[in-house]
This record gives structure tokens, sequence and C-alpha cells, in this order.
């Protein structure tokens, strides 16, 4: 179910950016939903093992490793800002994929929605350097195809 999917992604990115665990409240609001909603659709995430509640001031929902499973996510990436235009967006690079000499596809967790044609587009990690311009986006597969106009991995070995 998409709007699962959503939750589920947004739960999975903005934990492994902040190490918080998430409200309802605050989810509702990133993913432009009422909190009822939320708070529904959190029951079945929550029984299919996807995530788990926690109780307190600082309680909410933390993401399981199913979750990282389910979304295909590597754990070792999570750290990895996307960068729009230089600033950080809160979105995480999930894989890079270089269709070409000059084009590549980002699959991101989080929302593509908040990209644009010609946006520039930067990541940065230990092992690797990525910029490039939007060209075009895939919504439904949370990627960004992009040019390129630097990218440099270093060898992991």
């Amino acid at each position: 179910m998409p709007v699962q999917k959503d939750i589920i992604s947004t739960v999975v990115r903005i934990y492994g950016t902040n190490g918080n665990a998430l409200k309802s409240s605050e989810l509702a609001k990133v993913l432009e939903r009422s909190e009822g909603t939320i708070r529904n659709q959190m029951q079945n995430i929550r029984a299919l093992g996807l995530v788990e509640s926690r109780t307190g001031p600082y309680g909410g929902y933390i993401p399981t490793s199913l979750a990282y499973e389910v979304l295909n996510f590597d754990k070792s990436k999570m750290n990895i800002p996307v960068y729009k235009n230089e600033e950080k967006t809160g979105i995480l690079l999930n894989q890079l994929t270089i269709t070409s000499s000059n084009m590549a596809k980002l699959h991101i967790l989080g929302d593509t929605h908040n990209f644009e044609i010609g946006d520039e587009i930067k990541i940065a990690s230990e092992n690797l350097i990525f910029c490039g311009r939007m060209i075009g986006c895939d919504s439904s597969n949370n990627t960004l195809l992009t040019s390129i106009d630097v990218a440099y991995m270093a060898s992991t070995n």
C-alpha cells in the first residue's frame, strides 16, 4: 500500500538522520496527512513487524530491521545525505546507479516531490562524491534521474 510505504520510508529516513523515535503528529505533518490516518496505518505497520513503538516523553515509532529489508535499504548507507542546491534536504541516498557516462539514477529514501528539473544534486560521504543536475524523476520508485558532473567512488577494500 503506497501510504504505508511512504510512512515506513519516512520513519526510516528521519530515524536514520536524527536517531529519535517519531510521534504520529510528526509523521502526519511531514506526510501532510491527518494524525488519525497515521495512527490507523501505524497499527497495521506495527502488526507487520516493521516498526516498534516506544512509550514515554521521548516515545514514538522506530523502524525494525525488517523495515530496512522491505525497503531494500542498506543500513550502511544511512548517513549519506542528499543536498539540493547546496542545502541539506533530509533525504538519504539508498542506491546510486550510473546508467551511462553522463547519466545516473539516484534511488532515495524520501519524497521526490521536493525536487525540480534543473536542481543541483550533491552527495558526499567518506567513499563517494557525486554532483549532477536533476533531469527527471520517477516518484513511484523514489528515483531522481540526473546528469553527472562529477562522480567518484573510492575503493572500500
